[in-house]
């Protein structure tokens, strides 16, 4: 993940968001989306909870693809499952395993209030728990500090 901070109010770590906040960012996303518009096909997702600007079109092997999202708590998450994977070599190929299927299966899409990919991943993780392969991992004190070191 990659983490663009513009001064401003500081966000909250939370997945809910009101309508006046959800505005401000939709149009912060339109201004992105117009500055960006020379790197590919871009759309803004503004139906998901989160809005998000998300670039498509990118041939396997080509360029990225990316999303940008007005909140942080995305950024969370990513570290929480890159900690598993990092000290447990089964998450990623498992976790890959099974959205290759949900996503060929339909399971995962979100968009038509199916599930996301993340939580599957997240499924994933706690089964894992559950059977004894992982252990719940403790996390490092500095873990949410997003001003620390931490790799993502």
């Amino acid at each position: 993940d990659v983490v663009c901070d513009a001064m401003g109010p500081p966000i909250q770590y939370s997945h809910a968001i009101n309508y006046k906040e959800k505005k401000a960012q939709q149009a912060f996303l339109r201004t992105a989306q117009d500055t960006l518009h020379s790197h590919g096909p871009l759309a803004i997702i503004d139906q998901a909870r989160v809005p998000i600007l998300k670039k498509f079109g990118a041939p396997i092997g080509g360029k990225l693809n990316w999303d940008l999202s007005c909140q942080l708590i995305g950024l969370v998450n990513s570290r929480v499952v890159r900690q598993y994977v990092d000290t447990y070599p089964i998450v990623r190929p498992l976790c890959m395993l099974i959205k290759d299927w949900g996503q060929a299966t339909q399971v995962i899409n979100a968009p038509e209030r199916y599930l996301s990919s993340y939580a599957m991943v997240i499924m994933v993780i706690h089964y894992l728990q559950t059977v004894g392969v992982v252990d719940i991992l403790h996390l490092d004190p500095h873990f949410f500090d997003l001003d620390s070191p931490w790799p993502v």
